[in-house]
């Protein structure tokens, strides 16, 4: 019995290794996308979450209903505020 615990317990340290591993890749790509979402919205001249409008370099593109900012044809939702468009 003690062999079969040693075993588990070996088992168990493992997977527990494993986990701390994906936590820590978890953590890192959270963190790439929260910069890639800063890079885009500041690229789009809105901060996250601000609702700022964006104003369009051409006026009569189209633009979101929500925010303004500059949308493509069949675009589902807004790029800028995350509105649905259809």
């Amino acid at each position: 019995i003690s062999a079969d615990l040693t075993t588990y317990w070996n088992q168990v340290q493992e997977l527990d290794g494993k986990i701390a591993v994906q936590k820590a890749k978890k953590k890192e790509m959270t963190e790439r996308y929260d910069e890639e979402i800063q890079l885009i919205a500041s690229n789009l001249n809105v901060a996250v979450n601000s609702g700022a409008p964006v104003v369009s370099a051409d006026p009569d593109a189209p633009t979101c209903p929500n925010c303004g900012a500059p949308i493509a044809e069949g675009d589902i939702f807004c790029q800028g505020c995350g509105t649905k468009l259809q």
